[in-house]
């Protein structure tokens, strides 16, 4: 079963900021089942693929325009530490 992994930096009181389809922000509530090093692994709440805010916002409002990008390095990163946990 495959699990979604994301970054420390990104779980913000039990949810995680996503960017929708119309590049606004918005708040998905999450299950973690266990964290390590710098990542969580989620139960539940996020589907494989969503577009994650790994970046500090401040004020974080839900429906606020946001200018994204991939980070592959981080995406690397997290890959090699959750490697032995995903399969």
């Amino acid at each position: 079963e495959e699990r979604v992994v994301i970054p420390r930096s990104a779980l913000h009181q039990n949810k995680v900021y996503v960017v929708d389809a119309e590049n606004r922000l918005a708040r998905v509530p999450v299950q973690v089942e266990f964290a390590q090093g710098d990542f969580y692994m989620l139960k539940t709440g996020l589907a494989q693929g969503r577009r994650v805010v790994v970046s500090d916002l401040t004020p974080a409002m839900d429906g606020m325009l946001l200018e994204s990008f991939e980070d592959k390095e981080l995406e690397k990163r997290l890959i090699s530490q959750a490697g032995n946990h995903t399969n």
